[in-house]
């Protein structure tokens, strides 16, 4: 009897498991939880054909096995579309030309599989409750169809309830080629932290009152793109409210917002220190009137939220040792560091520089959240790391370092303070491209959380290696820990000669 049962229930619990992960995979921001809830989701999945396996059951029941592997498919489909989605910047989707081909044809088979997997799994359970209910007496038959309908009413209320919550949350399908009705890891987990009410309002008609100007038709047919986008910032974060005017028609509704018009979208929160400041909110406008704008409107939005919701913050670049930060560099489109410096300011950071214009090496300005030292060419005088080991050690300052292989600075001064050196072998990794060296073993740490497609690894040409050392003194001021390692095929080749 009990065998009898788990074989009822199980197939279930295999549809619970694969719509309960297309539900909630978006809620899990940390990669170890996403994981965890997908073995979890795996493991209700394969409970029916496991069961029939250990039962001596696989030829008698080789239908269920069939449609359990509809939904491996469907899974392995949905989870192929989501890794092959690679943001090119943060907080935008990959724009390269095959992959939009390659999603929809996944999104096809994720949703083909879904459903042949649901109404296979349905017709086989009646069409096992029918044969046996045939092969029965009329009370046992009575018994059957009472406990399938018992199996449905219990599924009932879970599915409501998975249903509130959905709608709740406004969880959906990202049906677009480009995932741009999605949200990316890095935002989630920026939308986590804000700590203050921000208001998105979004200055659009609808397509009924498109009768204004001639570009209020173009308008209207942004606006179901972006209701749908902006219905995922609601979702991410309780803090965030977003809401629509026709600034054409609705008038009396733009008091409130200053000079805007249609095609404008307002991210405001309210500021807590009132005195002294002309408005109560901090603002940020937008103007997004043509489709190809909402290719990076994730970035712009987000950006806008932090700008508002958090206070500026300031990140001094030094200049004065040939860094790639400065002049030499600007030029030069395979050297300049701009993809860096614009993730920068997308975290809300004010860029400043600390150069010989600015009187350097001279105590680093008391405002200064981060000071980044990038590919200096040059070595730092004893002044200069005096200025630097101060702020770091006896202000508690934090300081980015990207070291230059091929210069004189090796940076012995402060990273000797953690018990490591560089040193400047020629390492090689593989024969036909001596000096460059491939890094892809990532260790666990809230830096590499978010690093896309980490089985390619990431390259440094010309590379050098960082060893540690004891003196067998006093402790030293910091621990290290490597957050990436290149893996034991690398070697190092005093000679050169790849």
């Amino acid at each position: 009897m009990n065998n009898l049962k788990a074989e009822r229930y199980l197939p279930f619990l295999s549809l619970v498991g694969l719509f309960t992960y297309y539900l909630f995979d978006g809620f899990f921001v940390k990669p170890l939880f996403r994981y965890l809830f997908l073995l979890f989701s795996l493991i209700f999945l394969l409970a029916e054909p496991f069961y029939q396996i250990s039962q001596g059951n696989f030829r008698k029941n080789y239908n269920s096995i069939i449609a359990t592997s509809l939904g491996l498919l469907s899974l392995l489909s949905y989870l192929i579309r989501s890794w092959i989605d690679i943001p090119s910047r943060a907080g935008m989707a990959t724009e390269a030309s095959i992959l939009p081909q390659i999603r929809e044809f996944l999104l096809v088979l994720t949703v083909l599989g879904s459903i042949a997997f649901l109404i296979f799994t349905i017709v086989i359970q009646i069409g096992k409750v029918s044969l046996e209910a045939q092969s029965q007496l009329s009370d046992k038959k009575k018994g059957l169809l009472l406990d399938s309908l018992l199996g449905f009413l219990m599924l009932l209320p879970f599915l409501v309830g998975v249903n509130y919550i959905s709608v709740m949350r406004n969880y959906n399908f990202d049906l677009s080629s480009k995932g741009k009705f999605s949200l990316s890891p890095i935002s989630k987990s920026i939308l986590s932290t804000i700590g203050k009410d921000v208001e998105i309002i979004a200055f659009y008609p609808r397509p009924l009152e498109a009768d204004g100007p001639g570009s209020s038709l173009a308008l209207s047919r942004i606006r179901p793109d972006l209701e749908i986008f902006l219905d995922q910032y609601n979702a991410t974060s309780p803090r965030i409210k977003s809401r629509f005017i026709n600034a054409d028609v609705e008038l009396d509704q733009l008091s409130d917002y200053g000079q805007v018009s249609n095609g404008n979208i307002l991210v405001r929160s309210r500021r807590e220190n009132l005195p002294g400041e002309s408005s109560i909110y901090n603002e940020e406008k937008l103007t997004i009137k043509e489709v190809s704008d909402l290719e990076d409107l994730e970035r712009k939005i987000t950006s806008a939220i932090l700008n508002v919701s958090t206070p500026k913050r300031k990140a001094y670049f030094t200049t004065a040792n040939g860094e790639r930060y400065g002049l030499a560099f600007s030029n030069l489109k395979n050297e300049r560091i701009s993809s860096f410096t614009n993730s920068i300011q997308f975290l809300n950071f004010q860029i400043k520089e600390l150069g010989h214009s600015e009187g350097w090496p001279k105590p680093i300005p008391d405002d200064a959240d981060l000071v980044l030292i990038i590919g200096p060419t040059t070595s730092f005088n004893e002044e200069a790391q005096k200025e630097i080991l101060n702020y770091v050690l006896e202000r508690n300052g934090k300081l980015f370092i990207s070291a230059e292989p091929k210069s004189s600075e090796d940076f012995s001064w402060i990273l000797a303070k953690s018990g490591l050196r560089y040193n400047k072998s020629y390492l090689n990794q593989q024969e036909d491209k001596p000096g460059f060296i491939v890094a892809k073993e990532f260790k666990s740490h809230p830096i590499t959380d978010f690093v896309s497609k980490k089985e390619i690894g990431i390259v440094y040409p010309f590379a050098g290696s960082l060893e540690t050392f004891s003196d067998g003194k006093n402790p030293f001021s910091f621990s290290s820990k490597f957050l990436l390692e290149s893996g034991s095929e690398t070697s190092q080749d005093s000679k050169q000669a790849g």
